[in-house]
């Protein structure tokens, strides 16, 4: 994406697990935002207990400043690759211009 104006992007993520007994926990997705020169992440941390039931819902946020014309990548990574029998991300993306 490229920056139509100065502003803020705001990235918001959500994930979902599901748990077996012999399953890691900790740490399970990390999500990207790239800029010019820097590079911006947040984790989402599975928390709970080890069981067959859906754990609670982690989600997490970040704000990254941007100058018109600048390009931005955002992407999401399994980081310890010990993927959930089930699990769902959702991520959202909102644009806040600065000014009128």
């Amino acid at each position: 994406m490229t920056a139509a104006k100065d502003g803020f992007l705001v990235v918001e993520a959500a994930s979902h697990q599901w748990f077996t007994d012999d399953e890691m926990h900790g740490r399970k997705h990390r999500i990207f935002v790239s800029t010019p020169g820097i590079t911006y992440y947040f984790d989402l941390v599975a928390h709970g207990k080890k069981t067959q039931q859906d754990s609670q819902g982690i989600w997490g946020n970040t704000s990254v400043p941007l100058a018109k014309g600048s390009t931005v990548s955002v992407w999401i990574t399994d980081v310890d690759n010990a993927g959930s029998t089930k699990e769902w991300v959702a991520m959202n993306i909102c644009w806040y211009t600065l000014g009128a």
